[in-house]
């Protein structure tokens, strides 16, 4: 699984995220959208909404930025949590 996920990682970016109801929500650049609850990342959980909105896209939408709330969040990272959430 590892080998197809890095595969799949190489071409998949993040082109849109946004927030409802303490939930992350994150489009890829293949249309699919992706939610998690703020809560399982510490430093989103104890920032404000407002904080939250302040984040930068790096390496053509790899990953997500808040320097603020020293997060980063990468779409390796979502597209796994979306795989075991599929398998397990």
């Amino acid at each position: 699984m590892d080998r197809v996920l890095q595969s799949i990682s190489k071409h998949i970016t993040i082109v849109k995220v946004w927030f409802e109801n303490r939930t992350i929500y994150v489009q890829m650049n293949n249309g699919n959208v992706i939610a998690r609850s703020v809560d399982l990342y510490p430093h989103l959980r104890n920032g404000t909404p407002q904080q939250w909105q302040k984040f930068d896209l790096w390496g053509g939408g790899k990953s997500i930025h808040w320097e603020e709330l020293d997060e980063d969040l990468s779409a390796e990272g979502f597209l796994k949590s979306k795989w075991k959430n599929l398998l397990f």
